[in-house]
């Protein structure tokens, strides 16, 4: 099965049925994730980001949580991370004292990675879905450890900095840019703004790139990891069957993932109907709302539920 990029349709009539690449049938997604739990992240990043309406995910070592005179930079607090979460943010499991988990034996990852999950969900009251693996270091034996009951887990990133990373005004555009164009879900790594790693000399670059992508949300989806992974993965494994029944389109949806941790909406696209008609989606004894997009129309529809009615 084709990573990213699958289509599942199937024509019944003159009408496909087909599930959108992403969200709102978005060009292309976006997760903003930070490492290390460094406090500037509550102080600097998420006050710029929630003035966007944007959110980020930010992952986090028990281990060196509260401690502001931490050597490599000022470490994020409990009450600070509940308020990011209460702001839409996403608090996810970077491991609980930031080993190479590629370089420990199993008992000391299962440790790493439930410790730091135990805390999280006390802390927080919210169960971590995705890991950022420190020093973006894994093995297939690994991410088959700590990524079970979970989303999924960062493995590729686009390094968004300065001191090591390198990144200007024109590179992040030009990013940004072929991300919209090859229609694909990007995914950066922010550590510290002032300290820690790959800092910033000029952050109002960052700040100026939150902007963009907040003037760019009818084409690019801007959601935490967790959020667009869980997507990506339903996406990729629902399956449709339709039928008419009474001049009605059903589309009936099947998934097998779990839905306690798979929880997100899938956006449904519908060629063929008349076009100048009034469209009406029902699922679950609810109205879905229409939207239409030329020669198409789209639904979000919960892809665990009964089956989805469409008629004039």
């Amino acid at each position: 099965m084709t990573i990213f990029f699958l289509f599942l349709s199937l024509s019944v009539k003159s009408q496909t049925v087909s599930v959108a690449d992403f969200l709102g049938d978005r060009q292309a997604a976006v997760s903003l994730t930070f490492d290390d739990g460094i406090q500037e992240h509550y102080t600097l990043v998420a006050p710029h980001l929630n003035r966007y309406a944007l959110r980020g995910t930010f992952g986090i070592n028990g281990k060196y949580m509260c401690d502001i005179d931490d050597h490599f930079a000022p470490r994020l607090t409990w009450e600070e991370c509940r308020r990011m979460v209460a702001d839409g943010h996403e608090i996810c499991n970077h491991s609980w004292s930031h080993p190479n988990l590629t370089a420990i034996d199993r008992h000391t990852l299962l440790l790493e990675i439930r410790k730091n999950d135990s805390i999280i969900k006390a802390e927080t009251g919210v169960n971590p879905t995705s890991i950022l693996y420190p020093f973006n270091a894994t093995t297939p034996q690994v991410r088959a450890v700590c990524e079970e009951e979970k989303v999924g887990a960062r493995i590729e990133q686009f390094g968004l900095g300065q001191r090591n990373s390198g990144c200007t005004a024109a590179s992040i555009d030009t990013w940004l840019r072929q991300l919209i164009n090859d229609r694909r879900w990007g995914v950066t790594m922010t550590h510290g703004i002032y300290t820690a790693w790959d800092q910033w000399d000029e952050p109002w670059v960052l700040w100026n790139f939150f902007r963009e992508l907040a003037f760019k949300k009818d084409s690019v989806w801007v959601d935490t990891f967790s959020n667009i992974q869980a997507y990506v993965k339903e996406r990729n494994a629902v399956t449709l069957t339709t039928r008419w029944c009474n001049n009605t389109l059903i589309i009936t949806p099947a998934l097998g993932l779990d839905c306690k941790v798979f929880r997100m909406p899938l956006t449904l696209k519908i060629t063929g109907m008349e076009k100048n008609r009034c469209m009406k989606a029902v699922q679950d004894g609810k109205n879905l709302q229409v939207s239409y997009r030329g020669d198409y129309l789209t639904i979000d529809i919960n892809p665990y539920g009964s089956p989805v009615a469409v008629s004039y």
